[in-house]
């Protein structure tokens, strides 16, 4: 047995004060035979209290969180038998358990690594360790031997870099297990190894060898001399241009173990992979996700009693819709107050809990900012419609007539009429380019950029890990005013603001340095993610993630929202996304959002299935609509029963959202557990079957299909990071294929959709095969008749 502490010497994080020397010395606890022993809080670097005497200097409460009494007890802090640390470096605002358990690099979950590492490699606890010479007496060199395997330790206890060459002796097949940084040794066997760095090893069995992404072949001996052959190749295999992905991907039982060094980006970038590079977002549309107070619209409280299915299902982010103060005019994108929650929603402590619940969870928490427009009862725009020469008149878009009266522009609005309202307290217009109830913010004025990235510093400091960014494409206006052209492909009958192309309203070429500075805000708080809205062609969409990374993390591509549902098209629509993504560009996909028809309605629920295997098979971070999960196609509603303003003003042109933003069905009872009250919007008629808890309950069921994916996206890794080609398979169909980039990886999902040339009586000529098949091997897997039916 090997202790660091007892609860009666110093605790070891004061002692050593430095987080690599901390590591280093656990890591060595850890790769020497024995059982190691850590008290309680070790494992967060937890303090000591000096001013306590003898023993209860070490013996001060566990750190839990970071509220009152560190979350360690409700009683009086007098009554403690030891009080909890709450200043310095090691106070409970700065080490607990909850913010490490959320923050993916903090010691803990480090100390977590190296436990699954430790019990994937029994050669460290239960075999037999030799220590060698290594020619530098500030490196502890030891190897271990167990179960046929061996392993190496290298650990530098000195505060200067140190080398040392290994022989054949120590064995320099080696592959990396845990490293203090996230690359490969280079040129081995003359290892570098930094101060108080430490690396772990395998010995590699030759026939598992890749380099440079290729399985790894040396020289075929004579027959004659096949038997001597050894069985451990013992040439150096890293190298400069060894992509480091591949080591990880010939140890099966060791996947996802280190992810400082497995969860790396494409195959020529050696960057381990963000957070939301590894997640799957779920996007909640609040007012119908789940209703805790029975006034039939859902709330942040609904949200948190139902947290439990989002981590049962897997997913790694959610992004809640704007829940926002706001006179609801277009239901909650009409924002009067940004640092608020609307009463209807709950509180900001309700937000505070559902933030700190969905981190105990391991479940990131996006909000949606609006940054285009306010309300027009907001603060800003009451000041800034008073009077021609109020402070804020110009954080808001004037205009005085024209010279022939009426509006200044012919500039329209995407909800129907002109964007330009006359405001008779001062004869002048404003623009807006949605309701006349939502004005546009002049973000050309530098204290509308001001105030925008207080907002966004606001919610940061709460702990929200990003923004999706609404119509982020719109920001900048032309500052000459020019009117927009007519569009030469318009149709009569067609939605009217199609009439004009938005030339001089959207994408303008400044708005790239106001995301510039949005992105700036982001970065002071280091790992959180910020999303652009773009409903824009693939070449203009790729230009939102800025000129060298500095732009959105994600500009939402919404090609599998908008292409027609057909084999090759799906299939040119992914290749040339993919072709034209930057080089610093990470891919997301998409199939539906709160602004359009269900994925169901759209190709049928027969493709659902397809749909959701495209989606979480291709390399990118994947954005999830709530229902989608179960097929839930669009509700129909009545005239009566119509609540969003867009289909209001423009009537009969199919633009309205209610029928996708119907509540989500828990269960089979009278109101789908959603509410105990009557539902702000109808439910499905069929929600009695289509529902959660049935599904759940159903192996073969949609959901079902989907948390498999989900837990197979999480288990291979390929899916998430692989370098993306597809191929026709004939033509009738085409397959679409995810990998690595390299062999080392041999999962591939055959996407095998029929051609329209195939379509059948009675088939629409969007008809995809809904068949798919998911094989380990180049031979294509054969489909399971017992599937077929159930399809």
């Amino acid at each position: 047995m090997k202790i660091f502490g007892r609860g009666i010497r110093r605790r070891v994080a004061p002692m050593l004060n430095d987080r690599r020397r901390l590591e280093a010395a656990f890591s060595l606890l850890f790769s020497l035979p024995g059982t190691p022993l850590i008290i309680y809080g070790d494992e967060i670097g937890l303090g000591e209290d000096l001013s306590l005497k003898g023993r209860n200097a070490v013996r001060t409460p566990m750190q839990w969180s970071n509220e009152p009494q560190a979350g360690f007890s409700t009683a009086a802090p007098e009554s403690l038998t030891a009080p909890v640390i709450a200043e310095g470096t090691f106070g409970y605002q700065q080490v607990n358990v909850e913010d490490q358990t959320a923050d993916h690099e903090s010691f803990l979950n480090w100390i977590k690594r190296l436990i699954r590492v430790r019990r994937q490699c029994p050669e460290w606890g239960s075999g037999i360790v030799r220590t060698f010479d290594t020619a530098e007496p500030s490196l502890l060199g030891h190897r271990g031997e167990g179960r046929g395997r061996r392993v190496l330790g290298i650990h530098n206890l000195a505060d200067k870099t140190c080398s040392v060459k290994l022989d054949r002796e120590a064995d320099t097949s080696l592959m990396p297990l845990l490293s203090s940084r996230p690359h490969v040794p280079e040129e081995p066997p003359i290892l570098e190894i930094e101060p108080y760095g430490y690396r772990w090893y395998r010995v590699v069995p030759r026939r598992n060898l890749y380099q440079d992404g290729q399985k790894f072949r040396p020289a075929r001996p004579q027959r004659a001399q096949r038997r001597s052959v050894p069985l451990r190749y013992v040439e150096p295999l890293c190298d400069a241009r060894t992509k480091p992905a591949a080591f990880f991907t010939i140890l099966p039982g060791l996947r996802g173990v280190n992810p400082s060094i497995w969860d790396m980006t494409q195959a020529e970038s050696h960057t381990a992979l963000q957070w939301w590079q590894r997640s799957v977002i779920y996007h909640i549309y609040p007012r119908s996700f789940a209703d805790s107070n029975g006034d039939g619209i859902g709330d942040l409280g609904g949200i948190i009693a139902r947290l439990d299915y989002l981590h049962w299902l897997g997913v790694g982010a959610m992004w809640i819709s704007p829940i926002y103060p706001s006179p609801m005019a277009d239901f909650g994108y009409d924002i009067s107050d940004y640092m608020g929650v609307h009463p209807m929603f709950g509180t900001l402590e309700d937000f505070d809990a559902l933030l700190s619940a969905a981190h105990r969870l391991g479940i990131k928490v996006i909000l949606d900012l609006v940054p285009n427009h306010t309300s027009d009862e907001h603060p800003w725009f009451i000041e800034s419609r008073s009077s021609r020469d109020n402070p804020k008149r110009d954080g808001y878009i004037w205009k005085s007539p024209a010279p022939e009266a009426g509006p200044p522009t012919n500039w329209l609005s995407t909800f129907g009429g002109s964007a330009w309202e006359l405001d008779s307290r001062t004869d002048q217009y404003y623009y807006h380019a949605y309701l006349k109830e939502q004005p546009d913010l002049n973000w050309r004025h530098p204290e509308v950029q001001a105030a925008m990235h207080q907002v966004m510093r606001f919610w940061l400091d709460r702990g929200v890990d990003g923004f999706r960014i609404d119509v982020i494409w719109h920001l900048i206006k032309d500052d000459q005013f020019r009117s927009n052209p007519l569009n030469p492909v318009f149709l009569p009958g067609e939605w009217p603001y199609r009439q004009l192309l938005a030339t001089y309203t959207t994408d303008r070429p400044e708005v790239h340095d106001i995301i510039s500075g949005m992105r700036r805000v982001l970065d002071e708080y280091g790992d959180r993610l910020m999303i652009g809205e773009v409903y824009l062609p693939v070449e203009r969409l790729v230009t939102y993630y800025g000129a060298g990374g500095m732009g959105c993390h994600l500009p939402f591509n919404f090609q599998l929202i908008e292409v027609p549902w057909q084999a090759r098209m799906v299939g040119a629509t992914i290749d040339a996304y993919e072709a034209a993504l930057p080089a610093h560009g990470w891919p997301n996909w998409v199939l539906g959002n709160h602004d359009k028809a269900r994925i169901a309605t759209r190709i049928g629920r027969a493709q659902t299935r397809i749909a959701a295997m495209l989606l979480l098979t291709l390399r990118s971070t994947p954005t999830l609509y709530y229902g989608d999960e179960l097929g839930m196609a669009n509700v129909p509603i009545t005239l009566e029963q119509v609540k969003d303003p867009w289909e209001k003003n423009v009537p009969g042109f199919g633009v309205g959202r209610d029928p996708a933003r119907t509540p989500l069905p828990w269960d089979g009872s009278p109101q789908a557990g959603f509410t105990t009250g009557t539902p702000w919007l109808p439910l499905s008629p069929d929600a009695a079957s289509i529902n959660i808890s049935t599904q759940r309950e159903n192996p073969t069921s949609v959901l079902s299909l989907y948390r498999r994916l989900l837990e197979l996206r999480r288990a291979e890794p390929g899916l998430t990071l692989g370098l993306y080609n597809s191929r026709a398979e004939n033509r009738r169909g085409h397959a679409v294929r995810p990998g690595m980039g390299h062999e080392s990886i041999t999962d591939r999902l055959e996407f095998l959709c029929r051609h329209p040339a195939d379509q059948g009586a009675g088939r629409p000529s969007s008809w995809i095969d809904p068949s798919f098949h998911l094989s380990r091997s180049r031979k294509r897997a054969r489909r399971d008749p017992a599937d077929a039916a159930r399809q």
